[in-house]
Parts: structure tokens; sequence; C-alpha cells
């Protein structure tokens, strides 16, 4: 995404929290609407978005960066597996 464009994202974003809070100082909303209007937000659209935003065209090259990142995590639990048997053994003989 071109900086432009994220900029404007973020820009769209703060104008709207403004706008939020400037309609919650007004008192324009009952407290028992902002609760529901905060659970369609978090049960509905928050992982609307999610998924929307992950939704990318299948590529070959796509698969490779998955498997390189699964073995990346993989090798890096593995590493902090061995890390704290290392520490928990020092710790033990040292008791």
């Amino acid at each position: 995404m071109p900086i432009f464009g994220l900029t404007s994202q973020i820009l769209l974003m703060f104008i709207l929290m403004f706008i939020g809070f400037c309609i919650n100082k007004l008192n324009y909303f009952h407290e028992i609407t902002v609760t529901d209007l905060t659970k369609v937000l978090l049960t509905i659209i928050g992982p609307s978005l999610i998924i929307t935003a992950f939704e990318k065209p299948f590529s070959v090259e796509r698969v490779h960066l998955l498997i390189v990142g699964m073995l990346a995590v993989t090798v890096a639990y593995i590493i902090q597996i061995l890390i704290t048997k290392f520490f928990s053994l020092m710790y033990v003989t040292k008791i």
C-alpha cells in the first residue's frame, strides 16, 4: 500500500474517532445504544474486516512464504524450549 493510502486510512480512522468522541460528549446516544453498538462492532464488523483484509488471491509464492514462516516459528519455539530447559537446569543445580 502506498504511503499516501496508508496515511489517508489513518487520517480517516482518527476522524471517525473524533466524530464518535463528539457524539458521546453531546449525549446523542443512550448508554444502552452505545453498549449494543459496541457488541455489534466487536462480534460482527471486527471479524469481517479481519477476514476481508486477509483475503488474497492464491499464488505459489504465498504458499512458499507460509511454509517458510511456519518453519521459522517452529525453529524459534524449539530454541525457546531449549533455552528454558538450560536455564531451569541451572536454577535447579544452584538450589
